[in-house]
């Protein structure tokens, strides 16, 4: 009895943490506080709650509906929220091709380099990025089996990581289902289907697109194991288990943290405590058995790190307590600490930096940090979703028109939608503290997971919006809950004078929030220069020396015409690059770009019709000059651009063509619409079903 009262208070201090936290995150999503990373493009802040308030209001009538249908009724809304966002993704598959202009591009770039026989393992995987060479050689395998049954490849890894996300997704519909009801994981669905990220990441591969899986997976392995009867059924499922809790670590470090949360949630389920430990121990050995191939495993495909070049893991928390990028990630620190010429060294300084920053920011300090870092990877609901489309290799005309003159529209969907997510997720946690709901090992594996990567980043790591995705599929399913238990049974008991203040009081609420989101976004509806881009490659790996007297030229084929033309020039260069100069062939000639010393680029506005753009780079000076591109070995980075001439690798310009229009976000008319429709909306919802008496 005292084992079980000692876990029910531990489990009401999880929920009682993760509520305040959560609590805390709505407050910074809402408030959208400036940070070191993002530049946050949104709507006015008024109209982003009020948008929250609607989709809040909107899925509490949604969850009340769905539990008066029948089992049939339920499969059909089930039905079509799968077959909508299905269609989404192949339709995605086959018209976005992307990569993102970071870390994404050097693991293609490899990839390709070993689809073509080589074994040679860039500079970036030495030194900085051994975490990466996983990833890599799954892309690679993927490449290879698209080569192999002849499949495109760009289609084939976009359907891979559709399937991917679409496995975590259908374990995640059968846990909640289990624990809770059909109703509670068909809304878990919904609410997923409408939440952009989780397309993104699979559209553009990485770490964070993989990694959220392997906790969904790793629950739904659990209840099975826990459900196995046969000790054949046990040891298959403990075995499968070991080894994805190893492969979501290797894929990422942070899934440390769904270790410790599996062996926590098998600890506390009712079983006799041999067996729990039996269990326990089998999953961690046969994790450890699995983990300790993959050095073996990166060999075999050809790649060792140079103990020079070795990383001390510490790097990353000495990143975190840059107080310059508030936690961010940073190219500074890790230039610094590579810099070192042996790998004790790095070690030495990286201690010697920490001690420095812990000292210098003091208790204080440190506390402002930490908020910081929390509004930096929590505070952001489209979680650099929508930064990723910075380049894609094929995309169709929607995705200029959205990711760029129409941006702040989809990013204040995503911040609502994040908020709402959370504030269902308080509701849940409010219920299980008050103890008016028994916790599941769902329920207590969620909230371990959500504070472990809390803790993780904020406390020892460094920081980016994109790593709370591996925590969010398990928010959504409390949200869920959460939203469920509102609309079918109350929260708290008030009397009727009460109610009718709280009624008057969520009126008077949505009314302010229309009327100030009304004001705060009209300056949107004044035309404004905004970019769309046409052709554009903005990474910079390589520089390229061009010779005194010597002329290079690129050809770029522009899908759609262009008005502005800019080309960078990022990395540290010793001689001067003013000097060089760059042209563009037009019907009138050769026309010479301008070079600004501010943005360390050459620009030129002028009409550039599609088709074939030659650009002329010519050095009039008596020395070499340096100028930064993408040199990407076999990976050709856009269809679009030829090789530069007469370079014998693929050798890119870091470019864009933009469309520059002047014309207003949203238009006036628009505007008022969406502002009277969400009013309404809501007003409708409150007195309709007698919002919030029914709940309360």
């Amino acid at each position: 009895m005292q084992t079980h009262t000692f876990q029910q208070r531990v489990d009401q201090i999880l929920a009682g943490s993760a509520a305040l936290l959560a609590i805390a995150i709505v407050i910074l999503n809402s408030s959208q506080l400036p940070d070191s990373f993002h530049q946050k493009m949104f709507l006015g802040r008024p109209l982003i709650l009020l948008l929250t308030l609607t989709i809040f209001l909107t899925l509490i009538v949604v969850s009340r509906w769905m539990t008066n249908l029948n089992v049939r009724q339920r499969r059909w809304i089930l039905g079509t929220i799968i077959s909508a966002s299905l269609l989404i993704q192949l339709w995605s598959a086959f018209t976005i091709f992307g990569d993102n202009i970071y870390d994404g591009m050097d693991i293609r770039i490899q990839a390709i380099n070993m689809l073509h026989g080589s074994r040679t393992w860039i500079a970036y995987f030495h030194n900085l990025a051994e975490n990466n060479v996983p990833v890599t050689i799954l892309q690679f395998i993927i490449f290879k089996i698209a080569h192999l049954f002849h499949i495109n490849q760009w289609v084939f890894i976009n359907l891979v990581m559709f399937a991917w996300a679409d496995l975590g997704f259908l374990a995640l519909y059968k846990v909640v289902k289990h624990y809770a009801s059909s109703t509670i994981a068909t809304l878990t669905l919904l609410i997923s289907a409408g939440y952009f990220p989780f397309y993104a990441f699979a559209l553009f591969y990485y770490t964070d697109g993989l990694a959220y899986v392997f906790p969904l997976l790793a629950i739904w392995l659990s209840i099975r194991l826990l459900q196995a009867k046969t000790p054949r059924s046990i040891s298959l499922n403990a075995i499968s288990l070991g080894i994805l809790l190893a492969a979501g670590f290797w894929i990422k470090g942070n899934n440390i943290v769904t270790v410790i949360a599996i062996i926590w949630i098998l600890m506390t389920a009712k079983r006799p405590l041999r067996t729990k430990i039996t269990l326990s121990l089998t999953i961690l050995i046969c994790a450890g058995l699995a983990y300790s191939t993959t050095p073996t495993l990166k060999q075999h495909f050809g790649y060792t790190q140079p103990s020079t070049k070795k990383m001390p893991v510490l790097t990353w928390t000495m990143m975190g307590l840059n107080s310059a990028t508030k936690g961010a990630t940073n190219q500074q620190d890790t230039h610094l600490i590579q810099a070192q010429p042996t790998y004790t060294k790095k070690q030495k300084l990286v201690n010697t930096i920490i001690r420095q920053r812990l000292t210098k920011m003091g208790p204080v300090g440190l506390a402002k940090q930490f908020i910081f870092k929390t509004n930096l990877m929590w505070g952001y609901g489209p979680l650099d979703a929508t930064d990723l489309f910075q380049q894609v290799q094929h995309y169709d005309a929607w995705y200029s028109y959205l990711f760029g003159s129409q941006k702040r529209l989809l990013n204040t969907w995503l911040a609502a939608l994040y908020s709402v997510m959370w504030l269902g997720f308080v509701v849940e946690c409010w219920r299980l503290i008050t103890q008016r709901k028994p916790f599941t090992l769902f329920t207590r594996f969620s909230l371990l997971m959500f504070l472990g990567i809390y803790t993780f980043h904020i406390f020892f790591w460094e920081v980016e919006a994109r790593y709370s995705l591996i925590v969010l599929p398990l928010i959504i399913g409390l949200a869920a809950a959460g939203l469920t238990d509102i609309a079918t049974e109350p929260v708290i008991t008030l009397t009727p004078k009460r109610q009718s203040q709280l009624r008057w009081t969520v009126l008077g609420v949505l009314t302010i929030c229309a009327f100030l989101g009304l004001k705060t976004s009209w300056s949107f509806t004044r035309p404004a220069a905004l970019n769309q881009p046409v052709v554009q490659q903005e990474k910079g790996y390589g520089t390229l020396v061009i010779h005194p007297g010597q002329t290079v030229t690129q050809v770029i084929n522009l899908p759609a015409s262009a008005n502005a033309l800019r080309i960078q020039s990022t990395n540290q260069i010793i001689n001067k690059p003013a000097s060089l100069k760059i042209l563009f062939k037009s019907h009138t000639g050769l026309q010479r770009l301008t070079w600004s010393a501010k943005d360390h680029a050459w620009q030129k506005l002028h009409h550039f019709s599609s088709g074939k753009q030659t650009l002329v780079i010519n050095n009039p000076t008596g020395s070499t000059r340096k100028l930064t591109v993408l040199k990407s070995g076999q990976y050709r980075s856009l269809p679009q651009v030829r090789s530069l001439k007469p370079a014998t690798q693929q050798v890119s310009l870091q470019f864009s063509f933009v469309k520059i229009i002047n014309r207003p976000i949203i238009h006036k008319v628009t505007l008022l619409l969406l502002v009277a429709s969400l009013y309404a909306w809501s007003i409708l919802i409150c007195l309709r079903y007698r919002f919030p008496d029914y709940i309360l």
